[in-house]
């Protein structure tokens, strides 16, 4: 909607606010599915991550830029819905992962809810997780 609307402040100002209810609990729910899918420990994939996440956002903004000063206003708005459609795709690949994690989970989190936090439950939880020691 943005990319079509660039010229309407009013557009463009629901938008950034609608977007930005929906970011935060995108960044909070993605950040965990990726701690407990990764296949290394848990503080190499956040540095890891973070710094995907973190390069992404410091070059975005000069490589838009540069797009729009070459092209057109819209054509960085429609790479980005581009990359969107391409990262549902890719995450639709890692679906089962994503459901053998949360499975992992709830069985540590009913184990601890009945205070039987024992180590094997624990440790089969951390390995597939990629958070072990």
């Amino acid at each position: 909607m943005i990319a079509i609307f660039v010229n309407s402040q009013t557009v463009l100002v629901v938008a950034v606010i609608v977007a930005g209810v929906f970011i935060g609990v995108n960044n909070t729910v993605t950040t965990q599915a990726v701690m407990m899918v990764s296949p290394v420990e848990r503080p190499v994939a956040s540095a890891a991550y973070g710094f995907v996440r973190f390069i992404g956002g410091g070059l975005a903004p000069y490589a838009a830029g540069r797009l729009v000063e070459h092209t057109n206003i819209h054509v960085p708005f429609a790479i980005g819905a581009g990359v969107i459609v391409l990262g549902i795709a890719i995450l639709t690949t890692g679906h089962r992962d994503l459901a053998n994690a949360e499975r992992r989970q709830a069985e540590v989190d009913a184990h601890a809810g009945k205070g039987e936090v024992d180590a094997e439950v624990t440790e089969a939880a951390e390995a597939g997780s990629g958070s072990g020691s």
